[in-house]
């Protein structure tokens, strides 16, 4: 494999599946098959697989950003904030940590810690944007990640395969590798893994050589598919154009 893998021009994979391609360039396209990654993020836009072509475009409109772009709600700081019992409407923000500015009708706010309050259900508990002090969030420089995954529908074991499953809900939840900057799910089939809209996307098919059974499940080796995979991200490029590379189990 080792010389498989040098005529290829990609070195021995080593530990690590997380790769900075900014400081490691020489191996950003390596990973040990060993270890699996979870990733919850938050979704971002994506190059998606289309065949034939590629798609730059958002799947669940304004959620989908080049980079974060939800409120992170804040208080303090320089400014004075109400005490329990005050109107926190022209402050915004409560002198006790854990505390926030609720709505208790249309002339009122004060600070609660939870809302109704112990024995006031009258409080209408709302939290309109007047209420809350707010700040875009700022991504963090360096962070911008590439994700894959394997998804293969002949794993050589008989009963019920719910991979194949997995990244559909995956997709549609917006979860795993669907949340980092760009993705790509490989299988050794070409299937869809959304129906749209506004498109509908795609595995890219990639050969997984049956060539020898693991010894104790009897599933089929998947190093083959794996060795399939990192030629294919190479030729592909856009793992380039991030600062990590993340194979996601």
């Amino acid at each position: 494999l080792e010389s498989v893998l040098m005529s290829t021009g990609i070195t021995s994979p080593r530990s690590s599946e997380l790769l900075p391609t900014r400081h490691r360039p020489s191996r950003s396209l390596l990973a040990s098959s060993s270890l699996a990654v979870s990733l919850l993020l938050l979704s971002a836009s994506s190059f998606r697989e289309i065949p034939g072509r590629l798609w730059k475009g958002r799947l669940w409109g304004a959620s989908a950003g080049a980079a974060v772009s939800e409120d992170i709600e804040v208080a303090g700081g320089l400014l004075r904030c109400s005490a329990v019992g005050e109107d926190c409407t022209g402050t915004r923000c409560c002198s006790i940590t854990g505390y926030r500015c609720f709505q208790k009708n249309l002339s009122f706010a004060g600070c609660l810690e939870s809302c109704p309050p112990p024995g006031k259900p009258v409080w209408t508990c709302g939290r309109p944007p007047h209420l809350r002090n707010v700040k875009p969030s700022k991504a963090s420089s360096g962070t911008k990640l590439f994700c894959f995954e394997i998804l293969c529908a002949d794993k050589g074991l008989p009963g019920k395969n719910w991979d194949l499953s997995l990244v559909r809900t995956q997709l549609h939840t917006k979860t795993s590798i669907f949340g980092c900057e760009d993705w790509m799910v490989f299988s050794d089939v070409s299937t869809w893994i959304s129906p749209g809209p506004p498109k509908k996307l795609y595995t890219r098919k990639v050969d997984a050589p049956h060539v020898a059974r693991t010894p104790f499940k009897g599933m089929w080796l998947n190093t083959p598919i794996f060795l399939n995979v990192w030629i294919a991200i190479r030729t592909d490029g856009r793992w380039s154009k991030h600062d990590w590379t993340v194979k996601v189990d």
